[in-house]
């Protein structure tokens, strides 16, 4: 009996070792939950309704900003009205490689198309999925967020 104690004792220590070295080098957890992704990419008619329900009907109408120039980018669009803009791209290689850029840029490129209006970087937040990224302010990026999924990022934080 005295032994079978200490086995069980023995092993108790064991799994809370074991328990507290996967705490400690897993703090986001080991079973992380899916990540919504429900942008209808294949379609800039889809993505403009959507952006459009979530934040609001584009009054000035939804512009095109030239695609072709941006290598691995299927579309790009602007409302100056609503200063939201979207982009999309071809595959995840280029998405990743171009999310940066795009959102130390974003400010400059909504305040160029948006009207002369000043807007402000901390006010504006940028919303990206797999292949998709769309800026707006925080209140239209959270309410597309609810529709779409996604993670947003402050233009003012860091990578």
């Amino acid at each position: 009996m005295g032994s079978g104690g200490i086995i069980l004792l023995l092993c108790g220590v064991l799994f809370t070792v074991a328990g507290l070295v996967i705490a400690e080098g897993h703090p986001q957890g080991l079973i992380k939950a899916k990540e919504v992704d429900a942008a209808p990419i294949d379609s800039a008619q889809a993505m403009t309704q959507g952006i459009d329900r979530a934040v609001g009907s584009c009054s000035s109408g939804w512009q095109e900003a030239g695609a072709d120039r941006f290598v691995g980018v299927s579309h790009v669009r602007y409302c100056a009205s609503n200063k939201v803009a979207y982009a999309v791209f071809n595959n995840d290689s280029a998405a990743s490689l171009a999310k940066g850029p795009i959102r130390s840029q974003a400010a400059n490129l909504l305040d160029r198309f948006g009207g002369g209006e000043a807007l402000s970087v901390s006010d504006m937040r940028l919303l990206s999925g797999k292949r998709w990224v769309v800026i707006g302010n925080a209140d239209q990026m959270s309410r597309l967020q609810a529709d779409w999924g996604g993670q947003i990022q402050s233009l003012e934080s860091e990578p």
